[in-house]
């Protein structure tokens, strides 16, 4: 019995948060105007179509590739350049040594990350607990 009483309250809060609407809160739950009004919502917020360049893109496969596409574009890898150093520009520099390479790629110690931290807090002025 619990089972039931557990699925209907499921259900219930199902199209409430599908209704986002103050009157199930009245007393209008579950009413076939209610889930008029949820699947309306639904139905609302579906893309059927888009426009790009005066053509329409239909189609849930055609709409996918041209979002993608169009985030891809936005969001994706810059455009790269073609920019190189001269090479002649590093002689006479010094580099350094395998020795300094060594050191500067070793695991950190406990002493230097405290020592790091205590340094952050006094440039900052607070203390941690």
């Amino acid at each position: 019995m619990s089972e039931n009483l557990k699925s209907l309250e499921e259900e219930e809060m199902y199209w409430y948060e599908r209704s986002h609407e103050t009157w199930l809160l009245q007393g209008d739950n579950n009413t076939s105007y209610f889930h008029k009004c949820a699947n309306g919502r639904k139905r609302k917020n579906n893309i059927i179509s888009l426009e790009k360049d005066g053509c329409m893109i239909e189609g849930d496969e055609n709409l996918l590739k041209h979002a993608s596409e169009y985030y891809s574009d936005m969001f994706g890898p810059p455009i790269e350049y073609n920019v190189q150093l001269d090479p002649t520009l590093w002689e006479g520099l010094s580099s350094v040594s395998d020795e300094e390479n060594a050191l500067l790629c070793r695991p950190f110690s406990e002493t230097e990350i405290k020592e790091a931290l205590g340094e952050m807090e006094k440039k900052q002025g607070c203390r941690t607990r």
